[in-house]
């Protein structure tokens, strides 16, 4: 095992999850068992493609199945971040224990700041000011990079933060010259600029998680939305189905369950 992610278009090798064998959502109900078989079909189609799964101990917590928030990987830093919720503010400690075993050191930032805030394409690093990441949290990550000598230029989005939870709800990289996109953003010129295509995805299919995809590498997205990936299957774009909507009751589908730690 080693961290080594340059971005979310190549390759993916190794990633880290937690199975939801206590997952729970307020005020919703859960089918235990299409919610069980939805998330098996996931996992086996990422051992299908060749990627290593590494699975935390799911002893804090009912949202843990959620592991994009509590880290995320740059370069060859793996990063821990503050959460937010307190209900979730013991999660790390299941990561900590896991590199713990592996040897593997990794950076805490003791601000605000969340995995699915943060995307990494190439030499940026956008990051998303929401509810669960700050300007401190933001700054502090900058710094750190700086520290460690990393050429990265951190970019702050702003986006509709009272609608939607991270960044990554409502932006996504498919590509090194594409991603998809949602009227979320009130940056929208950054992206635009940043990317010679943008699939824009409605707000009701944002608010669906359709934005909130995997890519794979090879040409590759696991999408949840049928629409999605109706569309860039067209452009010639392998786009793979898996319904996920017990875990999407949740907030998060498939980037925010999943914390790559390498690519190729």
């Amino acid at each position: 095992m080693n961290i080594n992610l340059k971005n979310r278009y190549n390759k993916l090798q190794e990633v880290i999850l937690c199975y939801p064998v206590n997952y729970k959502v307020e005020k919703k109900e859960i089918n235990k068992e299409i919610m069980f078989t939805q998330y098996n079909n996931f996992i086996n189609r990422l051992s299908q493609e060749g990627i290593v799964t590494y699975f935390l101990d799911p002893k804090y917590g009912i949202s843990q199945v959620y592991t994009r928030d509590i880290a995320f990987a740059i370069d060859d830093i793996l990063f821990i971040g503050k959460m937010n919720a307190k209900s979730r503010s013991k999660e790390y400690k299941a990561l900590e224990e896991f590199f713990k075993e592996k040897k593997i050191k990794v950076k805490k930032i003791n601000n605000f700041i969340e995995g699915g805030d943060v995307v990494l394409h190439d030499n940026t690093v956008f990051v998303g000011q929401s509810n669960a990441t700050s300007i401190e949290g933001i700054n502090e990550l900058e710094k750190i990079l700086k520290e460690e000598n990393k050429d990265y230029k951190v970019v702050p989005i702003r986006f509709n933060k009272d609608e939607m939870l991270h960044l990554d709800c409502v932006f996504n990289v498919i590509s090194q010259d594409s991603c998809a996109v949602s009227d979320y953003i009130y940056d929208m010129d950054i992206i635009e600029k940043s990317f010679k295509k943008c699939y824009y995805i409605e707000k009701e299919e944002a608010k669906n998680l359709a934005a909130n995809f995997i890519t794979i590498g090879n040409n590759t997205v696991i999408s949840s939305s049928k629409k999605l990936c109706k569309i860039l299957a067209k452009d010639g774009i392998n786009a793979i189905y898996i319904d996920y909507s017990e875990i999407i009751k949740g907030g998060g589908a498939f980037t925010c369950t999943t914390l790559p730690i390498s690519s190729k």
